[in-house]
């Protein structure tokens, strides 16, 4: 899958330069590195909004403090969809290495959401479960008397 991103930002820097390079020939624009310059620093960051904007997961960190929604195996990472409990953005998907440890977690936490328990994911500094340092705690219910 990164590799075809790869391949479509690549395609897409030829034809930027062939854009270019048309712009030099035909205009007979004075300031011709000015517009150069001004279509090369578009073209930069319409790349920066456009990959995160595709729904790939991203390969950022995790937030320090999250709620797992859903583990999907795919080679040899996990895709994880993730809601962001420190702010009010909407889910967002993560691609994680493939350790053992890390599998072992995932699973024991979609088995306790499975079974109908609250849990909730933080990022600690000591990475002795796995390496992202994902730990699942679960939280209590409270629940208000009759």
């Amino acid at each position: 899958m990164l590799i075809e991103i790869i391949i479509i930002l690549f395609l897409l820097t030829l034809l930027y330069g062939y854009l270019i390079y048309i712009i030099i020939q035909k205009n007979k624009f004075t300031k011709k590195i000015l517009l150069v310059l001004s279509i090369g620093l578009f073209f930069v960051i319409t790349h920066f909004f456009y990959i995160n904007n595709l729904g790939y997961p991203a390969f950022s960190h995790l937030p320090k403090k999250f709620n797992l929604l859903s583990v999907h195996k795919y080679d040899n990472s996990f895709i994880v969809l993730i809601k962001n409990l420190n702010t009010e953005d909407l889910p967002r998907l993560y691609m994680l290495d493939y350790s053992k440890n890390l599998d072992d977690t995932l699973n024991e936490a979609m088995n306790n959401k499975k079974n109908g328990q609250n849990i909730i994911g933080f990022i600690e500094n000591t990475k002795n479960n796995n390496y992202y340092g994902i730990t699942f705690r679960k939280v209590k219910r409270n629940v208000p008397s009759k």
